[in-house]
Formats: C-alpha cells, sequence, structure tokens
C-alpha cells in the first residue's frame, strides 16, 4: 500500500520530531541494500543548500530514505548536530551533510572532531546507497524518495544523481 505523499512527509516529520531528544543511533555513511538485490552499483542523493544559508548557533539534520531496493521499511538517518560560527574558518571546499556527521570528503569521509562551521561555507546533504545491481539503480529515480529534515524546516526532498560504481 502506498501513502499519498503528503501524508508520508508528515508522519515522517513528527516522527523524527519526537526523536528528536533521543539518541541517534549511528548509521554507516551509505546505505547497504537488504536481500538479493546487492551488485557493484552505487547511487547517491544531494540537497545543495544555498549559499550562507545558515545562521550562527546550534543546527541539527536527518535524513530518511525509501526504496524498495533497501526493504520494506524507511531507513532514518537520526538527527545529527553541528555549530556555525563566524570564527571558524572557511573550508575551500564544500561541506558535507552526512550519515555520521560533516566532512569535506564525498567518498571515504574522515569526520573531523569538531563539527563546527563558518555561516559562509557551501554545504550539502549528501546520502548514498550501495551495493546495488545496475537495475536497482537504473529503477531509484522513480522508486526512491529521499528526505532531508533540519532544524524546523519543511522536509525537502533530496535529488537523485547518476549511478556509478564506487
Amino acid at each position: 500500500m502506498r501513502f499519498p505523499r503528503h501524508l508520508l512527509l508528515l508522519g515522517l516529520g513528527i516522527l523524527l520530531a519526537a526523536c528528536a531528544g533521543q539518541a541517534a543511533t549511528p548509521l554507516p555513511t551509505a546505505v547497504p541494500p537488504s536481500g538479493p538485490t546487492g551488485g557493484d552499483w552505487a547511487i547517491g542523493f544531494v540537497y545543495e543548500f544555498p549559499p550562507s544559508f545558515w545562521t550562527e548557533g546550534e543546527h541539527r539534520y536527518a535524513m530518511v530514505m525509501s526504496c524498495p531496493f533497501i526493504g520494506p521499511d524507511p531507513v532514518e538517518v537520526g538527527w545529527n548536530v553541528f555549530t556555525v560560527d563566524a570564527n571558524a574558518p572557511l573550508a575551500q571546499s564544500t561541506v558535507y551533510l552526512r550519515a555520521e556527521g560533516l566532512t569535506t570528503e564525498v567518498f571515504n569521509p574522515a569526520y573531523p572532531a569538531g563539527q563546527t562551521i563558518n555561516p559562509a561555507q557551501r554545504t550539502t546533504a549528501l546520502l548514498y546507497a550501495v551495493g546495488l545491481s545496475e537495475e536497482a539503480v537504473e529503477t531509484a529515480p522513480e522508486t526512491c524518495e529521499v528526505l532531508v529534515l533540519w532544524d524546523s524546516a519543511p522536509v525537502q526532498p533530496m535529488t537523485v544523481q547518476e549511478p556509478f560504481r564506487p
């Protein structure tokens, strides 16, 4: 049974808001599939924040992936918290909001101990599904819904990227 999009978004927003005070279960930086769909393909989902998006202070974000090839239930990347401070150095590259925290690495991310960024920092939410069959990545644009949530803003859909072999 497929629920209308507005009900799914409302339900996920309420669920994640209710869990905001609880410790998040750490997940891998990429979501592996369940079942017999394994392979050597991957696909990414992104949400690019506008320039100078973040205000000074503490912020939080979460992501939700709902795809048939990862199983019947959506995978929730619990809330991550970071700080925005005008005294923080500005990274030369984009800072990615990943499943385990902030990083400047797209692949093989290293997570710095300090999760503080400058308000002018370019930021992009990024989530990968890995170990997929070619068929799974070809159907992902039509069958997957991947969302990013932050602070108390409305839920936003993430954009699917081109499939690749890592």
